[in-house]
């Protein structure tokens, strides 16, 4: 690395004799004499490779390849780097060192010089390597704010969450529906949160209800802790889109939740739903707040006749986001915090199941339950425009883009142009986060500058209006 500017800079390699057709050269081009290690991982290996191959000389140059995952070079150090295989059968593709009998690479370069101090790397012909040093090995560690994790699996599992009271319209109840009473925090980077943000929006109950944003990355929440988590920023202009909390004059989300409860061990997570009277947290379920703004605040909402949760439609809803938030919504968590192969594997193998049957469904129908907007699609809305920027490269969900599906990219950018749907999605507060807030995932927290779609483009769903 470069110090000054922590830009890569790759070392020139060491070994850099030569093979010559001149028989008396100390390294003539003989046949059987030479041996070309790599591995199939290595793209400055597999080029070498690629040479012997097209030039028809794999009955004149011997190969062999070198396990695709790095491991320990010696017992004595921390070393990670290229290792043989035990046997023949234990990676395909790989093999032992039956000409040297090295376990690693690192064997070779030490058998070739006794005083070698350089990188262990291949491709390693005779003596002329060229390609990448191995980094020292580290441990990676999830914050505790996302291991959910079933250990004996290491399958991703959601905490549920814990403040579940209700607003109702009935003016007796402990929380009525009054303007002026509640404030929703959000994150905009958070699709539990947004869709919260999504039905006050496109409800109007602004007027009715408050609302301010975290910051997007997060931070230490406590001084004597190590814990990560929201937090506020400390001024207006910090951070565009975020604000401090006027309210109660918190930091962090987790102040909120020990001042509507000394005693409370949860997660702090957004949304949340404050009532301003009581100075407490009335709901943290997103999926119950949103039925709260689509009906028990009518009475004063803009938007009263905007049904998103029909009778008529209720058990069809219900149903799609069973499925749509297991396997896709919650889907795409269960890929990114997978800690072993299988259970990634497994739901990646779901993830794109369902997105299969949502393109499905929308080749014939306009939203996700027919003819009308419902709950349903804001849900799934939230994870498809978070899905291409995000998801594709972080979680790794790469199988296939939303924008390579015709139906399910052209429906998104129909929901975005919902009024007042556009206004839930900031970008850089959502890229900030993800990037910034896993080191487990993202240790340098690089963002990345793509796609950057545009969702305000024309799209094609007008096709299914009546």
């Amino acid at each position: 690395m470069a110090a000054d500017t922590s830009a890569f800079k790759r070392p020139p390699s060491l070994f850099r004799n030569f093979v010559s057709r001149e028989p008396s050269s100390t390294f003539p081009a003989e046949s059987g004499r030479y041996h070309l290690y790599i591995s199939y991982a290595c793209p400055w290996a597999t080029r070498c490779l690629a040479y012997l191959k097209v030039k028809g000389l794999e009955k004149v140059v011997s190969f062999s390849s070198v396990k695709p995952v790095w491991g320990r070079t010696k017992e004595t150090d921390d070393h990670m780097g290229w290792l043989f295989p035990a046997s023949s059968t234990e990676e395909p593709g790989a093999e032992p060192d039956h000409l040297n009998g090295a376990k690693s690479a690192r064997e070779l370069y030490e058998l070739a010089s006794a005083n070698y101090t350089g990188r262990y790397i291949i491709p390693c012909y005779m003596q002329s390597p060229t390609s990448f040093i191995s980094p020292r090995n580290f441990k990676i560690t999830l914050s505790p704010a996302v291991r959910q994790m079933a250990a004996d699996t290491g399958a991703f599992k959601r905490s549920p969450s814990t403040f579940r009271n209700f607003v109702s319209r009935d003016p007796s109840s402990t929380f009525p529906a009054e303007s002026g009473r509640y404030h929703l925090y959000i994150s905009y980077a958070c699709p539990w949160a947004s869709r919260c943000l999504a039905y006050l929006k496109i409800k109007g109950l602004e007027k009715a209800i408050s609302f301010s944003s975290v910051k997007p990355v997060w931070g230490r929440t406590k001084e004597t802790d190590d814990h990560m988590g929201w937090v506020f920023p400390t001024s207006s202009t910090e951070e565009p889109g975020a604000e401090p909390d006027h309210l109660n004059g918190a930091k962090s989300a987790r102040e909120l939740y020990e001042l509507a409860s000394t005693n409370y061990t949860g997660r702090y997570t957004v949304p949340i739903l404050w009532d301003k009277k009581l100075k407490t947290i009335v709901n943290n379920e997103s999926s119950e707040i949103i039925r709260m703004l689509n009906a028990e605040f009518n009475d004063i909402a803009e938007n009263a006749a905007l049904d998103l949760y029909p009778v008529h439609l209720q058990s069809q809803i219900d149903e799609v986001n069973e499925w749509v938030y297991d396997d896709i919504n919650n889907g795409v968590y269960k890929c990114g915090f997978a800690e072993k192969q299988e259970p990634y594997e497994e739901a990646a193998n779901k993830l794109y199941q369902a997105l299969d049957k949502c393109e499905d469904i929308l080749s014939k129908n306009r939203y996700i339950c027919g003819d009308s907007l419902t709950e349903a699609d804001i849900r799934l809305f939230a994870t498809l425009i978070r899905f291409d920027e995000v998801y594709a490269v972080h979680f790794k969900c790469n199988k296939k883009l939303i924008r390579e599906y015709p139906n399910l990219f052209n429906y998104t950018k129909d929901i975005f142009q919902v009024p007042g749907m556009s206004c839930t999605v900031i970008m850089k507060h959502i890229k900030d986060h993800y990037y910034g807030s896993h080191p487990f995932i993202n240790p340098f927290g690089i963002i990345p500058l793509g796609p950057d779609t545009d969702y305000s483009s024309p799209h094609d769903r007008d096709k299914f209006s009546s």
